[in-house]
């Protein structure tokens, strides 16, 4: 079930007042539409549509009143809600009643919010939980019509490389107004250089230029930025080595610092550990993370590190730094999220990937390839593709799995 905030807002229309909130379980949407006293329960007006071929949105609703003319006799409708539902709900379980708040009169319409059991991932060593969610994660807007529509401010170029060869320009509006700091960093982080609090011109950290991207998902995103600190090779003494090795025989006991090895590193696959092959006959990726969740895998770790101490020479040995998962910004450090205003409304929408539960983010993005209600208020929206589309479709089409195989090959402000 979604924690922190709930969301809530109101109509922009000052002729359709209404008022909406997230329930205090989270599992509904109430919406509160102030009427005059004399509009009674038979002179409602409620129409629900049919479900949209869109399974994330909701159905068209009409919500008001009528009165009665009295020269002519014929009822006249006021529609104070009238528009497609953001999200997707269940239309069944959605009903109104009249109510009084505040000494107002009130339809108070009640959207039920769908919701599913899922799995949550550990990230360092990819333990999994089994929990309820409540589907969309937020609510950015009560209708469709009436979300944000940010102002682009300045656009920013990646020239992207398919297995070496041009292959085409990719151009990114950002919405500079909405959010300064994360259009800043990103920029930096195009160009290479950005202006610091007193007017300088300071080298960035690390620059886009010549990286690759991180994944490609089809139909749900495509990610990049990450500079490769999160990932580091770590040479043991032999000392340090069997220290290590007698925290890693018994996981009940207290995590220590080893050497330059923080408490809550987690070891990975490659160097002097090597690969070899996962449960399933794969061949395991240098740096690529072990599965928590298999005693088998974490025993062979145990074996391989005892077999290197009765070598007696250390070993170098991979580790994971949850402090740079999601990358370092222009600086070389990390920020919080600077806020949540923009939803991932569309296909194309440009996102920083970020810890939810830290709440830092550094130089990692993400593209999405799909409208993504479920991120919103999680992960900072701060741009859009605005044109290379073609470019987009031909990693989306060709290159799931070999995200190495695409290159920002330059990069910076679009004049």
């Amino acid at each position: 079930v979604v924690k922190g905030e709930r969301p809530s807002g109101q109509s922009s229309d000052p002729n359709q007042t209404y008022f909406w909130k997230m329930s205090q379980d989270k599992r509904t949407i109430d919406v509160i539409v102030p009427i005059d006293e004399g509009i009674d329960s038979k002179d409602i007006v409620y129409r629900i549509g049919e479900d949209p071929m869109d399974p994330m949105r909701g159905p068209t609703v009409e919500l008001g009143y009528r009165v009665k003319d009295a020269i002519g006799g014929r009822y006249k409708e006021t529609l104070l809600v009238d528009g497609q539902i953001l999200n997707a709900i269940n239309k069944q379980d959605t009903f109104w009643t009249l109510d009084e708040m505040g000494g107002c009169k009130v339809i108070l319409l009640t959207l039920t919010r769908p919701s599913m059991m899922r799995f949550r991932h550990d990230p360092v060593l990819k333990r999994k939980t089994e929990e309820e969610r409540i589907e969309p994660q937020t609510w950015d807007a009560l209708l469709v019509d009436e979300r944000i529509k940010p102002k682009i401010t300045q656009t920013m170029f990646f020239d992207i490389a398919l297995e070496g060869e041009p292959a085409g320009r990719i151009e990114l509006g950002l919405f500079g107004d909405l959010l300064p700091k994360t259009v800043k960093n990103f920029a930096g982080l195009c160009t290479g250089e950005y202006v610091d609090d007193e007017g300088k011109t300071q080298k960035s950290a690390h620059c886009f230029k010549k990286t690759k991207f991180g994944s490609i998902m089809p139909n749900f995103l495509m990610s990049a930025g990450n500079p490769g600190k999160d990932i580091e090779l770590v040479s043991f003494s032999q000392e340090e080595l069997k220290e290590y090795l007698s925290f890693f025989e018994d996981f009940r006991r207290e995590p220590v610092k080893v050497g330059k090895v923080e408490r809550n590193w987690a070891i990975r696959w490659g160097s002097d550990l090597g690969t070899g092959e996962d449960a399933d006959g794969n061949l395991r990726k240098e740096g690529g993370a072990v599965d928590g969740n298999s005693d088998k895998e974490l025993q062979e770790i145990v074996e391989i590190m005892r077999t290197l101490v009765e070598k007696g020479n250390g070993a170098s040995i991979f580790f994971f730094r949850p402090e740079w998962e999601k990358g370092c910004d222009m600086m070389g450090a990390t920020f919080p999220a600077e806020g949540f205003m923009v939803p991932h409304a569309k296909r194309g929408m440009l996102s920083m990937d970020r810890s939810d539960t830290k709440d830092f983010q550094g130089s990692n993005f993400f593209i999405t390839l799909k409208e993504f209600p479920h991120m919103d208020k999680r992960w900072v929206c701060f741009g859009e593709v605005t044109s290379g589309w073609d470019v987009i479709a031909a990693i989306e089409a060709d290159y799931e799995g070999l995200a190495k195989q695409v290159m920002i090959e330059d990069c910076g402000l679009v004049a």
